[in-house]
């Protein structure tokens, strides 16, 4: 090791002093280039995990600000116990829990039609309600009002279990 670095200064002896100050600044921009090229892919990460970071907190934000709009979307739907009443009586309850008629009703192929009358408008949307939050789905829904009396109402489902 004595030997390399007497060779150096042997070396460095035998220059010009502006041939010095030319090594010595070649070596301190080498040294500066070393470490901007050791520290450049750090650097990149750390913009690029920034990036990433200010990207979910702006996401993260807005989702806190749409939470009671999600909230609100939820349906009113109150939880009913499974039951183990058949279509037909599970239907025909709740058309009389909602104070309509029922004139007639047939099922066929796991779709039951049901034919109800009534004369409050407001009945009927609230028995299509119900029936969609017991797990029922609404295929085809006719209203129509009697030609004889306009204020009452005849409603036609067609009604098939989804769960």
């Amino acid at each position: 090791m004595n030997d390399i670095i007497a060779v150096v200064s042997e070396f460095f002896a035998g220059l010009e002093s502006r041939e010095r100050l030319f090594l010595k600044i070649g070596a301190l921009v080498l040294a500066i280039l070393m470490v901007v090229m050791l520290l450049l892919p750090r650097l990149e990460v750390y913009f690029q995990l920034k990036g990433q970071a200010d990207a979910l907190k702006a996401d993260m934000s807005w989702l806190q600000e749409k939470r009671e709009l999600v909230a609100g979307l939820a349906n009113n739907c109150q939880t009913i116990r499974n039951q183990d009443d058949s279509l037909k009586t599970d239907l025909s309850s709740l058309v009389r829990r909602n104070q309509l008629e029922i004139v007639s009703s047939a099922e066929k192929d796991n779709v039951f039609s049901l034919t109800v009358s009534g004369t409050k408008s407001n009945q009927f949307l609230k028995l299509m309600h119900q029936i969609a939050c017991r797990g029922y789905m609404l295929d085809k829904v006719a209203l129509t009002s009697e030609v004889d009396d306009l204020s009452k109402i005849k409603a036609r489902f067609e009604v098939q279990r989804v769960n």
